[in-house]
């Protein structure tokens, strides 16, 4: 039997709202739907789990003294908080249903803690954020319209993701916290910075190709020199009078880049998407170890979105 305090159930129960739960589901006809008795919804569904469960925990706590230590471990893990070593120890000895929890959302975190430091804007923040509640809303719709299961695994399967999405919730409020969000550009940010970077680049290739043609035209123009000396030395020495040549024609002068790509590179906008851009590669290429032990759904979740090109 699983091992849940009713008033676990209200948090499971608010926490299905806010994903958006109350659609209502087509009715299904297998024997054994959750649904077959008129429910509609997961968090009615829920609801009515109440009653239930508030028994099996009067029952349980009559049969034994309430474990403090325990409870403490797993208000923590349900609020998205990491678990030490001991704790987990502590949970696993007490409470496996628990303890598996308490591991599959420290590593849902770890994902998702790496998903962070790969955004490049704010934008991608909120991509990767809306990417994992969709996700989870498949999985708690998959475990409700189950036939094969049980209240008890159904219960099961959305605490556990009630759990995952705390431990989300929790990096994103620390990394929001260690201003790394702020110090993101927005994606208008960042097309500022590129519009910018462009308008440089143009302003310096116009100026590069006029010092271009700056340079043709005085050699032309030293050439033009030479000539009429060589033209004048030769009437000279035939006693001829010397012409008048050409008029010395007006020096062409480049102008300099108005903007440059040193000027667009410095701006705040710019800054902020350098930053972001330098700390996404390196953790591209840094290669976490922690990826090699998820495994099921939650691995598939950072590889079936990627924001970073």
């Amino acid at each position: 039997m699983l091992d849940v305090k009713a008033t676990d159930l209200y948090s499971v129960n608010s926490y299905l709202k806010n994903m958006d739960m109350q659609k209502k589901w087509e009715q299904k006809q297998r024997t054994g739907n959750y649904k077959a008795d008129g429910i509609k919804t997961a968090s009615e569904w829920v609801e009515k789990q109440k009653d239930t469960f508030k028994k099996k925990e009067q029952e349980k706590e009559k049969a034994k003294d309430n474990d403090q230590v325990l409870n403490s471990i797993k208000n923590k893990a349900a609020r998205g908080g990491m678990l030490t070593a001991s704790e987990l120890k502590y949970l696993k000895s007490k409470d496996e249903a628990a303890y598996q929890r308490a591991v599959t959302a420290e590593n849902e975190r770890k994902i998702y803690e790496h998903e962070l430091r790969m955004c490049r804007t704010k934008e991608d923040v909120q991509k990767f954020r809306m990417h994992h509640l969709a996700y989870a809303a498949d999985r708690v719709s998959s475990a409700m319209n189950s036939a094969s299961m049980s209240d008890d695994e159904k219960l099961e399967a959305v605490m556990s993701d009630f759990q995952r999405m705390s431990a989300i919730n929790k990096a994103e409020r620390d990394f929001i916290r260690s201003g790394e969000y702020s110090r993101l550009p927005s994606q208008a940010e960042k097309l500022k910075a590129e519009r910018d970077l462009r308008r440089a680049q143009k302003e310096e290739s116009r100026a590069a190709a006029e010092k271009r043609a700056e340079k043709k035209a005085e050699a032309e123009e030293s050439a033009e020199k030479a000539r009429r000396k060589r033209a004048e030395a030769k009437a000279k020495a035939q006693g001829k009078k010397v012409r008048s040549l050409s008029k010395k024609k007006k020096k062409f002068k480049a102008k300099k880049a108005k903007y440059t790509t040193a000027q667009a590179q410095n701006t705040n906008e710019a800054r902020k998407v350098r930053r972001a851009n330098a700390r996404a590669d390196y953790e591209a290429t840094k290669g976490y170890a922690e990826r090699a032990i998820i495994s099921g759904d939650a691995g598939s979740t950072s590889k079936s979105l990627d924001v970073t090109a």
